[in-house]
């Protein structure tokens, strides 16, 4: 591939992208598939790995970490790919890698994965990260020149409360000045701040699909979107997601054979 000529972002993504300095995507995962990677990363704490170890080690260094059961604990796991193909199968996910190939071209290296759970509580009142550090602020060749790294993020959460959200962006590029360093605990109402609440994320991501369910019947619906035909896991008494029948030791049949054969 020696140039991209995807253009795979909308004008309004482009617009956002060039002023804000992010993107969102509602539904990114099906539920099923949400419902799979929760268990997944319960599974991944049940195993040794490479975690961060403050006080003990200096930061960006890390420790192996014995497996934890306690599923309400804090989990900061690096390099996930070895758990399991579905973390790898992530990386190039056409919906999402479309949209980087176009922000960044072709010639892009994968740099680490993380996984990072935190158990609702109010006694952690968060802090502000900048992905990249403060060379990911100021340096830039000219304003119309690729950025120099790109961050993406699945997001879960089963909490519904609220300002209870995963996170909150602060918005900025070289056309909005990213604000000043914080003083004061970062809250959702800060100036600036976009807060993305876990129960308007959750309704916007799986309202589409109901409707469209509703709609038009199930063979029908999964037959216009690809999306929602991705995220089934069980059709006529048959497991039909790859990851989900690897996982639960159980045979697996592809939707489409299923769907033929009735």
């Amino acid at each position: 591939m020696l140039a991209n000529t995807t253009r795979t972002l909308t004008e309004a993504q482009r617009e956002q992208w060039a002023v804000d300095g992010y993107l969102q995507l509602e539904g990114a995962l099906s539920p099923p598939e949400v419902e799979f990677f929760s268990k997944l990363l319960d599974d991944v704490r049940g195993k040794e790995g490479y975690e961060p170890a403050p006080g003990k080690l200096p930061r960006g260094h890390y420790d192996w970490k014995l497996p934890d059961q306690n599923l309400d604990a804090f989990m900061d796991r690096r390099d996930l790919l070895p758990y399991h193909q579905a973390f790898i199968d992530l990386i190039d996910r056409p919906r999402i890698f479309d949209l980087i190939l176009d922000l960044m071209g072709p010639y892009i290296q994968f740099s680490m994965s993380q996984a990072i759970i935190r158990a609702s509580t109010d006694m952690f009142p968060g802090y502000t990260h900048t992905d990249g550090g403060e060379a990911q602020k100021a340096i830039r060749v000219t304003e119309s020149s690729r950025p120099l790294a790109v961050k993406v993020m699945y997001l879960l959460t089963d909490v519904t409360e609220a300002d209870s959200g995963n996170f909150t962006v602060f918005p900025g590029s070289h056309m909005r000045p990213f604000p000043g360093r914080a003083e004061r605990i970062p809250h959702p109402h800060m100036p600036g701040a976009v807060p993305r609440t876990s129960t308007f994320a959750l309704t916007n991501a799986t309202l589409p699909y109901a409707l469209k369910l509703a709609k038009k019947g199930f063979l029908e619906a999964i037959a216009s979107d690809p999306g929602l035909k991705e995220g089934v896991n069980t059709y006529a008494g048959q497991c039909t997601y790859e990851a989900v029948a690897s996982a639960q030791g159980i045979p697996y049949l592809p939707l489409e054979n299923l769907i033929n054969r009735n």
